[in-house]
């Protein structure tokens, strides 16, 4: 990776200052390090070259991380821009925003937790459960809608269905296995956790040998794992399910880089997610949670010092209360409405027939939810409020305005032949390799009084592949013009 800055200030024919073009470059090395990204002040970003591509056969809750989908991690020290809160990823043209509440210390251990918003994974493609590439439905769990969440400690997985049969097709077997397993920390950022099992797990039946792997399961049976590293940036999750873990998906067990253990008891009724319902420090201090019943339903923290240190009304139901000890009053949150997204991109297909999902974007694919919401606006406990408004094409944050009139806003446009998609199997009919477009933030302005916009940053964007087998990205480049309003002295 290279960052070439020419510093150069002058002032153009508009009478602004043109302060200099930064260029962002990524090179593919031979070996690609594990997906990083990051925000606030000191995080890590890197680019894959294929989103993961899975059959769920039931409801998507948080997609795997990759270059679409992923959340900030904290990690191995490159800048972002940005201002308090927000976060722009250069690498991938998203946008990330943290806005922190004020929790009450707990005895040796605090659970952070902080109102988030990632533009990454609102507008994602991967494979719905016809087996065929589109446009996926954003992280939708018991705290997450439309880009936002709470960062809650959640974990939640996809199940995928087959059928087997035997005796040249006399006995069909209903066969089924739990992958895609992600956690979401209390900083909501996003983990692959690496698990996978099935319902013939350490025995031998039709599911194992009369029918060939389903797209995104191999037979492996992984109960203890992670989230993976590389030499720079080594993981920082260990995850584990029961060692006979077969017909169940959990529970979960998580452990961080401070050995701090989460529990979470993760059945197939959580089609919404599973909630930590215990978190322990290394020295016993205990963290207790109780989870809500279903999307929309209240729950609570009750923390090392046996306080209650935060109530929620209902995550998205509008007015949603936050209720922290010792503050005055709480977070209040209204929720709106986001309709479906209304773009194109362009899909250049490669190879296969099987690439029909086209450059539309498809209705969200809410299953049993009629809508996602995004937050309006957020009024703090001291009567002060942060607003926010969506693009209507794109349905993504395109203005955050901050309690003193300040604001940020964006304007989005398509990154074209961005990503990969793949869906390779045993059915040459079924196969598809496409480079498609996705949404990116194409220029940023910043006004610290709410009239003047003084800085505006533009973005612009390619990728060089390599078209072949197999087919990759050899480098990804970034350009930011910066321009300013002259300062009258």
């Amino acid at each position: 990776m290279r960052l070439i800055l020419d510093a150069g200030v002058w002032i153009n024919t508009s009478g602004r200052l043109f302060l200099g073009k930064a260029v962002v470059q990524l090179n593919r090395r031979k070996v690609m390090p594990r997906l990083g990204y990051g925000f606030s002040f000191a995080r890590n970003f890197a680019l894959a070259a294929i989103s993961l591509l899975l059959v769920p056969g039931m409801r998507a809750q948080m997609p795997p991380n990759s270059s679409t989908t992923s959340t900030p991690i904290p990690g191995a020290g490159h800048d972002y821009l940005g201002e308090i809160a927000e976060t722009v990823n250069p690498a991938t043209g998203s946008t990330s925003i943290r806005l922190g509440a004020m929790m009450p210390p707990g005895r040796g251990l605090t659970l952070p937790l902080s109102f988030s918003y990632d533009s990454n994974g609102v507008n994602f493609v991967a494979l719905n459960s016809g087996g065929v590439l589109w446009w996926q439905t954003p992280s939708n769990t018991l705290v997450s809608s439309g880009g936002w969440s709470n960062s809650t400690p959640i974990v939640s997985f996809n199940q995928i269905n087959w059928t087997a049969y035997a005796d040249q097709g006399a006995h069909p077997t209903a066969c089924f296995a739990y992958i895609n397993y992600v956690y979401q920390d209390a900083h909501a950022d996003r983990h692959n956790l690496n698990l996978t099992t099935y319902n013939e797990a350490g025995t031998d039946g039709p599911c194992t040998y009369y029918s060939p792997a389903p797209p995104g399961f191999g037979y492996a049976v992984v109960t203890e794992s992670g989230e993976e590293g590389s030499s720079s940036y080594p993981g920082q999750i260990a995850a584990s399910l029961p060692s006979n873990a077969s017909i169940s998906p959990g529970p979960v067990t998580v452990v961080d880089a401070d050995g701090t253990v989460f529990n979470f008891p993760l059945s197939t009724s959580d089609t919404l997610g599973s909630m930590a319902t215990s978190v322990e420090d290394r020295n016993g201090n205990l963290i207790t949670i109780s989870p809500p019943t279903g999307q929309g339903k209240p729950h609570s923290y009750s923390d090392t010092a046996g306080r209650t240190a935060l109530q929620d009304s209902g995550f998205a139901v509008s007015p949603e209360t936050v209720t922290i000890d010792g503050l005055n009053a709480p977070y209040t949150l209204q929720w709106t409405t986001l309709p479906t997204p209304s773009f194109s991109v362009t899909v250049v297909t490669l190879s296969g027939s099987a690439c029909n999902f086209g450059g539309t974007h498809a209705p969200w694919d809410y299953g049993q939810y009629t809508v996602m919401y995004g937050i309006s606006s957020l009024k703090l406990p001291n009567g002060e409020s942060f607003t926010f408004a969506y693009d209507q094409t794109y349905k993504v944050i395109n203005k955050m305005t901050y309690p003193n009139g300040g604001y940020i806003r964006y304007v989005w446009g398509i990154n074209q032949q961005a990503e990969l998609g793949a869906y390779i199997n045993s059915n040459p009919e079924d196969q598809c390799s496409a480079l498609y477009g996705v949404p990116v933030i194409t220029d940023r302005y910043v006004s610290f009084n709410g009239s003047t916009e003084v800085l505006h940053q533009q973005f612009a964007y390619s990728t060089t592949w390599h078209i072949g087998t197999p087919t990759y990205w050899t480098s990804k480049q970034m350009t930011c013009s910066l321009f300013s309003e002259r300062v009258r002295v």
